[in-house]
């Protein structure tokens, strides 16, 4: 990937968000909509949507070996963290210990890190929650606090107008 890719970044991915495209009891896998891939994948690949590392590990080894090669194909998309993300990621464990109880649980404050730092959409099948819980806060309540804006798979496919037929 080109240094100058960073100027394409519009999308910062979580876990559930490819986890809800690839599995096939997801609500939009592969073979029954192959638009959203092919234009999920070139976004992917011109470095529009990138992740924190952290999500390729929650991902890796978790969903089969035919997600491991995809995401050994796209891993450009995994980003080191920055010195301005790692700021928003300490002020999210601070503020929710348990959020990032382990390593592996650091994908998604480290997911609103990125986009806080890096002006991104963050791209979640989770959903917002009223009430949210202090100890297992949602990605869109955390993007709310931190001024970013969430898309799910639909709103996504709004966005980059994309129709399936």
């Amino acid at each position: 990937m080109s240094a100058q890719a960073g100027l394409f970044r519009k999308y910062a991915l979580d876990t559930s968000f490819i986890v809800d495209l690839w599995t096939r009891e997801g609500s939009h896998p592969r073979d029954r909509y192959a638009g959203l891939w092919d234009h999920f994948e070139k976004q992917v690949d011109t470095g529009e949507v990138i992740a924190p590392h952290e999500v390729r590990e929650e991902l890796a080894n978790s969903y089969g070996p035919s997600l491991d090669k995809w995401l050994t194909r796209h891993r450009q998309m995994f980003i080191e963290i920055s010195r301005p993300q790692l700021e928003v990621l300490q002020e999210i464990v601070r503020k929710y210990p348990d959020f990032a109880r382990s390593q592996r649980n650091m994908a998604d404050p480290a997911v609103v890190a990125l986009a806080a730092a890096e002006g991104l959409i963050v791209l979640t099948s989770e959903h917002h929650k009223q009430n949210p819980s202090p100890t297992e806060p949602k990605i869109p309540n955390v993007c709310q606090e931190h001024r970013v804006s969430w898309l799910g798979v639909n709103d996504y496919l709004r966005a980059e107008n994309v129709v399936l037929r």
